[in-house]
């Protein structure tokens, strides 16, 4: 093992206790590298475009786009910070980032995840609102950038304990007595002063990101699937006498699909919700 200037190289000390890093082969960094910058890439163009669009069009200014907004703001937030660092600090097993950036970073990560399913959330709502009761008055722009905001307040107040336990340590921190710390400086949850405190607040936070969140967005899409099956054209008989077989056909094929794009589009929400808690939580349970 190689001691450099009284200091232990983190990846030399993983090798030597016989754990194959896969992160030091270089192909595997490549692909890290060339993933990572694709996705950047392509979230901050993509969501940037349609961010441009829809504050210079007004005709595009409703209150479910509000929350599509949000979204948006979600990921380029996530493009910004988890996507170019984690890869990085993943590989060299060294933050270079400084102490801000240590607690900015999971900070914006977890807010990310938060925000997302919230939003997702309030597009369901939105949907649900709209289809089951359509005599209801809409949610207004106002009311949607209002929900927006409530949205990010109560998350950052939620990530404070979050925020608070990252702390930036030198290799020593993870040794004992005199023995050579490991080289460099290492971003870690080092406050919880237990791991009771901190599987609680991870359970909470499970809850209140992922768990939550998707038995709404199911409840209500189940509710309009419903509402939609019952209000088909086919079980209209003034209407449907006046289609063709082929319209009729055509109408009762569309019924059928319904459930299944609605079932896809759920299925979607909870990849796509527990990929990025398992990036944001898993860590703290």
């Amino acid at each position: 093992m190689d001691v450099d200037e009284g200091c232990i190289d983190i990846l030399e000390a993983i090798l030597a206790r016989g754990i194959n890093d896969v992160t030091s082969w270089g192909w595997v960094q490549a692909i890290f590298f060339l993933v990572y910058g694709t996705l950047m890439i392509m979230g901050l163009i993509g969501n940037g475009g349609v961010l441009f669009a829809v504050l210079n069009n007004r005709r595009l200014r409703s209150a479910r786009n509000i929350f599509l907004l949000n979204l948006i703001l979600a990921d380029i937030l996530l493009c910004l910070t988890a996507i170019p660092v984690t890869p990085w600090y993943g590989i060299t097993k060294d933050w270079q980032f400084g102490s801000l950036m240590c607690r900015l970073m999971p900070l914006s990560n977890s807010c990310s995840v938060f925000v997302t399913s919230w939003s997702l959330t309030a597009i369901a709502i939105d949907k649900f609102i709209h289809i089951i009761d359509p005599t209801r008055a809409s949610v207004s722009v106002r009311k949607a950038t209002l929900l927006t905001l409530f949205i990010w307040l109560i998350c950052s107040l939620i990530n404070v304990p979050y925020l608070m336990s990252y702390e930036l340590v030198d290799g020593s921190f993870y040794v004992n007595g005199n023995q050579t710390p490991f080289c460099g400086r290492f971003c870690d949850e080092i406050n919880w002063h237990g791991d009771t405190p901190r599987q609680l607040y991870g359970s909470a936070v499970m809850l209140l990101q992922f768990v939550v969140p998707l038995t709404i967005i199911t409840y209500c899409y189940s509710r309009i699937l419903q509402k939609v099956a019952s209000d088909m054209i086919v079980h209209n008989s003034q209407f449907c006498a006046s289609l063709s077989i082929a319209q009729r056909l055509e109408a009762s094929n569309r019924k059928k699909r319904v459930p299944h794009l609605r079932l896809i589009e759920n299925c979607l929400t909870a990849v796509r919700q527990s990929t990025l808690y398992d990036h944001s939580v898993v860590l703290r349970l």
